[in-house]
């Protein structure tokens, strides 16, 4: 019985955790669609890490990082009038986020 809640409190005190950890993860995800969506690059390097990378419509990039997540927001500001990513639902599990979104835009 006295390992059972052991067990149970490591539990209970694991799960607190991992929702703080999810919670940050999803504030950080958010971060980022909401500097596409207002177009502001100032904390690009606080968004994303060094490595970050994508590829658009097939086209590789030459930057990585940073540099690339800005290139990405004023090409989006150049190419559209006016766009918005929607977050319809996002979900985290360990280190790990999924996102469905909606893109508007006038191009």
């Amino acid at each position: 019985m006295k390992y059972l809640v052991i067990a149970i409190c490591v539990l209970v005190v694991s799960c607190g955790e991992n929702t703080n950890y999810n919670q940050n993860n999803i504030q950080l995800v958010e971060k980022y669609y909401e500097a596409v969506n207002s177009g502001d690059t100032n904390h690009a390097d606080e968004i994303v890490s060094p490595g970050f990378s994508k590829v658009n419509n097939d086209k590789l990039f030459d930057k990585t990082g940073p540099a690339l997540f800005v290139n990405s927001i004023n090409n989006h500001l150049r190419d559209n009038r006016e766009y918005e990513f929607v977050i319809d639902d996002i979900f985290s599990s360990n280190d790990k986020v999924s996102v469905r979104w909606t893109w508007n835009s006038i191009n």
